[in-house]
C-alpha cells in the first residue's frame, strides 16, 4: 500500500482486458487478491506450528 501514494503523484494508465484504467485500482485489486490467497496459507502454516 505504500505505492498508493506514488500512484497518486503520477498518472499512469494501463490497459487491462481491453479497458483503460489507472494504476491505483490495479494496485488495490492485486493486493486484495494476494491477501485472499496468502491468508489461508499463513493460517495453515501457523496452525501446524502450534500442533507440532
Amino acid at each position: 500500500m505504500l505505492q498508493a501514494g506514488e500512484a497518486l503523484n503520477y498518472f499512469n494508465l494501463y490497459s487491462v482486458g481491453g479497458r483503460i484504467t489507472g494504476e491505483l485500482p490495479v494496485i488495490l485489486i492485486l493486493y486484495t487478491i494476494l491477501t485472499i490467497v496468502i491468508l489461508p496459507v499463513q493460517y495453515q502454516t501457523y496452525r501446524r506450528m502450534q500442533i507440532g
